[in-house]
């Protein structure tokens, strides 16, 4: 990816300290890890061509679903979302699109916000992939 090694190191670092913050409790900092621009770009574009490579082969018919659908499979696969819902891939392989939109909405973490009306960013993605999976019913 033409990422300088030291850049690499500096990530990983970040990571380890970001991580250690949640752990402690603590809001998480921003940290500059003096990534440029072409750097992230290309970083993001290698995470998202990986992301397809694994639906891919987990979704054989991947290739063949609308844009909008793929686009949010491959947004919460991203997130680690829809690759930790073996259920949900399956549904979608059978082309099962009800059951394949409400098994991806039995989520601990969804399911905790919406007990406690919380709505926000991670909400509002596992929805829209909901909806966009509602959308293959006949």
């Amino acid at each position: 990816l033409g990422v300088p090694q030291e850049v690499i190191t500096k990530i990983k670092a970040g990571v380890k300290t970001i991580n250690k913050q949640i752990e402690d409790g603590d809001k998480p900092e921003h940290i500059d890890v003096g990534l440029s621009d072409e750097h992230r770009d290309a970083l993001r574009d290698h995470h998202i061509s990986e992301k397809r490579k694994v639906l891919q082969k987990e979704i054989p018919n991947f290739i063949y679903l609308p844009a909008e659908l793929q686009a949010q499979l491959i947004q919460s696969a991203y997130r680690g979302g829809i690759t930790g819902s073996s259920d949900t891939i399956d549904f979608i392989n059978a082309g099962e699109w009800e059951k394949a939109a409400d098994e991806f909405l039995k989520h601990d973490e969804y399911e905790g916000y919406k007990n406690q009306n919380i709505d926000n960013s991670i909400t509002r993605r596992m929805e829209a992939l909901s909806a966009e999976l509602r959308k293959m019913i006949d």
